[in-house]
Order: C-alpha cells, then structure tokens, then sequence
C-alpha cells in the first residue's frame, strides 16, 4: 500500500492536494498543468502496454524499489522550479518511472500475496490502503506547510511560498526514496523461472480477448469519476473562498473516503471458487493429472464416479470419464442417437450439480475457468451418419469439412459464450476467428480421427469448437441443418 500511493506523491498528489498553491509557485495555469499530465498519460500509455511484458521477465522487489528510487529524485529537479519545458520533460520520465518500471509487477506482486484464496480482500485493501496513504501524506505535506508558514498566507510573496513549498516536496521525494529502500529490503516476492514468459506476442493474444476490452472500459470509467476529486482543493479554494492551507486540508480529506468504500467492498468479492486441489496455491503445470491415478494428481475422482452410476441408472450411456490435463479438471463421454445426444446432456449436467451439492462443491462449466497457461474446457461433438461411417472416402470428409467452414461464423454464435477465452490458437485449439481441419490435429476446429482414415474413411468427425456451456440443441441443430443442405 505504501508503495502504490507514495509512487505518485510527486506526479499526482502534491498537485491534487495543493492546486492552488501548485499552480502559483511553478506559475502555471490550468490549461498547462493539464498539459504536463497529458504528456504523463501518453507516456502512461505505452507503459501500461509493454510493462507487463517486463514484470513477467524480472523480479517484482526490484522493479518496485527501482522505480520508487527513481521517481524520488524527479522531485530535485521539481524543488528547482524548473521552466515548463523542463517540467514537460520530467512528466514524461515519470510516466515511464511510475508506470513502465511499476504498474504491472506492482499489481503481479499484489496477486502473490493474495494467493488463490484472497483475490478479490487483497486488491481491494491495497485501493484502499493507498487512499489511506495518499490522505495521510497529504496531510503530513499539509501540516509542513502551515507550520513554516508564520503568517498569513495571503500576505506571502511568491519567493517565500516557493522556499514553503520546497520543503514539502523535499519531504515527499524523501519518503518515496526510503520507502523504494524499505521494498528492496523486506518484499520477498521472486518470480520463478515458469513464470517468466512475457513477450510482445502474448499481448497480441491477449489484445483479442473480448473480456479484456470489457475490463479496460470500465476501469477507464471509473478513473473519469475518479480524477474530478483533483479539482476538490482549487474548488474549495476559488469557489468557497478558502485559504490556501484549508484548501490543501479539503484535498487530503477527501482522499478517505477511498479506503472506507473499498475496503467495504471487499467482504462481497470473494467467494472461494478455487477448482479442487488449487485451495493452497496454483498446481504444478498441466498435463501430468490427465488420467492420473495418486492423492497428488487426482482430485474429484469420487465425484465422478458416483456421477457416472447414476447417469448409467437414469439410462444415460456414458461411454467414459477421465481426469483431464488440469487438477480438478474432468471429463466424460456421453453417447446418443439425435435428439436423444442433447437430451441426455442436459439431464447428465443437471445430475452433476446435484452429485456436486452432496460434496460439498461447485461445478464450472465455464470454457476458460483458470486463465493463464491452463487448457480451457470445450464440448467436443462427434458426429456421423451410415454414410460417413460405412461408405466414407477422403473426398467425402473433405467436403463435409468445407460446408462447416463456410458456416464457421455462424457456428461460434451457437456454440457457447465466452468462447473467445478458451479459442486462442493455444492449448490445443484453432482461433475463433480462424476454421481449420486436418487429421489427428487437436489444434484444429475439425478433427478427422486416424481411425477413420486407418478405417478406410470409415468412422466420425469430431468438431473441437463447442464450449463447455454451449446448449447442446444449438450445436446439434447447426451442424445437421449444415450437412444436410
């Protein structure tokens, strides 16, 4: 918290708090003020996109302790009262500082403490711990001030308000400055070496993600609501006639009511979701749990089998269940004849959630239900009909694959929500804006089994595009209406 406030002291907060004053000893106007924080935002900009590429490459404790180092020595350059050309350049080197070398690893670090468990409690503490930190600062600028002030403050020449002020932004620079020492010193966060895998590529994957755009949205809106607090202290200045220190003192207040409302906030986010054997921390990597057998691999296990009995006792052919290539991921095969396929899903998912209650846990159909380097979960249909199965030739395959891939489009409106998460070109998936077939290729939208080629074309199709959640009406209704046009 003390780090994720105090590293905007000197950029933000001195001229939040001391608008009035602010603007008269560096002799600017507003527009100009708001000059230099649009140069800090367009810097800002470009950080905010590639600093997450460098927190994912080097250690948190050291990006953290150097950006604060170097964003307290802005503040020498800043006691000089510099001209606007100087000050236009020392925005733009804190948009870098306080952004490209801080952003990403401090919110990377913050994940960390939080654990699996703590996500939603630790993000909003530490929002709110820095409204804490940005009043209590605020005030300790506040209470500088007043005291080297021995006069009225209206009767102070300019000279004597720029020597005031330069102590407060002496002290700012300094508490940044041990507090960069203080994170350097006792943050034990290290990345592993698993973990280190940011690159420019992985932001274009991540660019394509629907949720992604949604997220940026309203967290643009919330800052547009967030940054009008700014002008409290020129308001409580040039509108209701304050002096320049009760003024500052408005601006330092205000800044409370940000922990009250997001520490409130925090006893309604988290609920523990965590899939099954994730509850102490993330797993080892994928792929050693598929169709794994031993207490460390397994989790689950009787939940599913005691969900195969019954759908076997309510007549729903099952053909399979296995453990899957994530802990607590699982899957199974039902087998049907038309209707009949979709009909005995939807009853073998409602007997799910029941078994589920008895065990006290939840299911998650959702198709990417752990981001990050995890395979997401899909409704793979096959399919055929007596002629793919006992008349079949390549030729008849081929076609079949060139019907469904002029539809494609079509098929993903039908085929589940939030599928745009899970159908990423990675983890054995085609991208969702892309339609491909191949044999024995897990990374396409169409699979052609090697039996049904060793099987003289003899066999099936499997269509690998379907989400987890889709409604199984939908995906039978668009791949028959298809073929059978």
């Amino acid at each position: 918290m003390l780090a994720a406030e105090s590293i905007y002291i000197l950029p933000y907060v001195l001229a939040r708090i001391f608008r009035p004053t602010f603007l008269d000893v560096f002799n600017l106007t507003n527009l100009e003020l708001g000059g230099l924080f649009s140069i800090y935002g367009v810097v800002a900009f470009f950080s905010y996109l590639y600093g997450g590429v460098l927190a994912d490459r080097y250690s948190p404790r050291k990006l953290l302790s150097i950006s604060l180092i170097f964003t307290s020595l802005g503040g020498l350059i800043m006691m000089t009262y510099p001209s606007y050309l100087i000050m236009q350049l020392l925005f733009a080197y804190w948009g870098f500082t306080t952004v490209f070398i801080f952003w990403a690893p401090m919110l990377k670090a913050t994940r960390a403490i939080g654990g699996v468990k703590m996500q939603g409690k630790t993000f909003s503490f530490l929002d709110g711990g820095r409204g804490v930190v940005a009043s209590s600062i605020g005030l300790i600028g506040v209470l500088i001030f007043s005291i080297l002030i021995t006069e009225d403050v209206s009767s102070l020449t300019l000279s004597e308000k720029q020597e005031v002020f330069k102590y407060v932004i002496g002290a700012s620079s300094l508490i940044v400055f041990i507090i960069g020492i203080v994170v350097y010193t006792y943050l034990k966060i290290e990345l592993k070496d698993d973990e280190k895998i940011g690159n420019i590529k992985s932001l274009l994957e991540l660019a394509k993600l629907k949720s992604v755009w949604l997220i940026s949205f309203i967290i643009l809106c919330a800052y547009m609501g967030y940054k009008i607090t700014d002008v409290y202290s020129l308001y409580a200045s040039d509108v209701m006639k304050f002096d320049e220190i009760d003024a500052a003192r408005v601006g330092a207040l205000q800044q409370y009511l940000r922990p009250i409302v997001c520490i409130s906030v925090a006893f309604f986010t988290d609920k523990n979701g965590e899939p099954l054997g994730w509850e102490d921390g993330t797993p080892r990597p994928q792929g050693d749990y598929y169709c794994g057998v031993g207490a460390s691999n397994v989790q689950g296990r009787e939940i599913s089998e005691v969900h195969l009995e019954a759908c076997l006792a309510a007549g729903i052919e099952l053909t399979g269940t296995n453990a899957e290539v994530a802990l607590g991921q699982w899957e199974y095969q039902c087998f049907g004849k038309g209707i009949k396929a979709a009909d005995d899903l939807w009853v073998s998912r409602y007997l799910l959630y029941k078994i589920a209650e008895d065990y006290g846990v939840g299911v998650n159909i959702h198709p990417k239900p752990k981001t990050g380097d995890w395979n997401g979960s899909g409704m793979h249909t096959n399919f055929s009909n007596d002629e793919m199965r006992n008349n079949g030739s390549e030729e008849l395959y081929k076609s079949l694959c060139d019907k469904l891939g002029k539809v494609h489009g079509d098929a993903i409106k039908s085929y589940g929500s939030d599928n745009d998460m899970r159908l990423t070109g990675l983890h054995e998936t085609q991208s969702i804006d892309k339609f491909s077939y191949g044999v024995s290729d897990r990374g396409a939208s169409i699979r052609i089994p090697i039996y049904t080629v060793e099987n003289n074309w003899n066999g099936y199709l499997e269509d690998r595009r379907p989400a987890s959640n889709a409604d199984p009406y939908k995906i039978l209704t668009h791949i028959v209406g298809t073929l059978t046009k």
